[in-house]
């Protein structure tokens, strides 16, 4: 669960550039769809794998990949921190074309896959560590990424919503562990997918704080994840931002099982006053109060610190600010 510096800085980055290319909203609207190209038609702006032993192939710089007709910029940044295999390769610098198949678009390497459908908004992630481990990753090493990430439409305050309604469909369509019982250390073993949200503070005592909210989906190691919340702390590429996360059998009472279709739909705004209570208590954002707190980036994807096989599909995704 913890969060890449590096990821977090390329986030803040991106949101900067993404600022540009929002557009203001009608002003008569009260409901603000907050993701930006939420039907995924737009592309991609790839970053780099980042993670050793490099293969010959692999294409260091950002790589902006569009297929179909885009209608507007590019809002997603794609990374994929501690990964060898990287998604721009091919078609970076070998000119490959994104496949196309019966209404659907496929950006592959040889350890995962992005297949899109933009006039449906469905994706499936795909993120095979089995390709990218060469042995069961050990203590302190890095581990797989696949994030999609933004900056959001706009940046919201809780006091000037009465809603902020994530909703999306999921799907785990498989799930492979390929490590042995002796292999296997639930401390350091795991598959996740997750979503994130940053909220800083506009206290001015806190000015530049931040939490990342947290929506969980998918732990291997558990049929539900609980309430929690904890410093990013440990390791030398952590935030030492407060990390909350929400219950999740609020919104998915079942967990996330192989084959089973969920449909989520569930208000934030409660969840910011129990947030901000278990961070003070940990001695983060002490001088904010929920009024205080804004959103402003998100992202949405796999953490895999095991050697895990796994595909999930979205659609329908969406996170509306209802204005008081």
């Amino acid at each position: 669960m913890k969060k890449s510096l590096i990821l977090f800085c390329m986030l803040g980055l991106f949101m900067t550039l993404t600022a540009c290319n929002q557009k203001p909203p009608n002003p008569e609207s009260k409901v603000i769809e907050l993701i930006q190209d939420n039907h995924f038609r737009n592309g991609f702006v790839i970053s780099p794998a980042d993670n050793e032993p490099q293969p010959d192939n692999r294409y260091p710089l950002d790589y902006n990949l569009t297929y179909g007709t885009p209608t507007g910029q590019i809002a997603w940044l794609l990374g994929q921190a501690g990964n060898r295999f990287g998604l721009a390769d091919d078609y970076a610098l070998n000119g490959k074309k994104v496949a196309y198949v019966d209404g659907f678009y496929t950006i592959e390497d040889p350890s995962k896959k992005l297949i899109i459908n933009p006039d449906t908004g469905e994706i499936t992630f795909v993120l095979n560590t089995s390709k990218e481990y060469l042995r069961p990753r050990e203590s302190k090493e890095a581990w797989p990424h696949l994030l999609i990430q933004q900056g959001l439409s706009q940046n919201v305050s809780v006091s000037d919503v009465e809603s902020i309604v994530l909703s999306l469909s999921i799907q785990l369509n498989s799930l492979v562990n390929h490590m042995s019982n002796a292999e296997y250390n639930a401390s350091l073993h795991t598959a996740q997918f997750l979503m994130y949200i940053v909220v800083r503070s506009n206290a001015a005592a806190d000015a530049g704080e931040y939490m990342w909210f947290g929506i969980p989906f998918f732990d291997a190691r558990y049929p539900l994840m609980q309430e929690n919340g904890m410093i990013d702390a440990g390791t030398s590429g952590n935030t030492g931002k407060f990390i909350y996360q929400m219950p999740q059998i609020d919104f998915m009472p079942n967990g996330l099982q192989v084959g089973v279709h969920n449909d989520i739909n569930i208000d934030l705004i409660p969840y910011f006053a129990r947030a901000l209570m278990l961070a003070k208590q940990q001695g983060a954002l002490l001088n904010t109060e929920v009024e205080d707190l804004y959103l402003t980036n998100m992202n949405i994807g796999y953490e895999i610190p095991g050697t895990y096989d796994v595909s999930i599909t979205l659609q329908n995704f969406s996170l509306k600010a209802t204005k008081k």
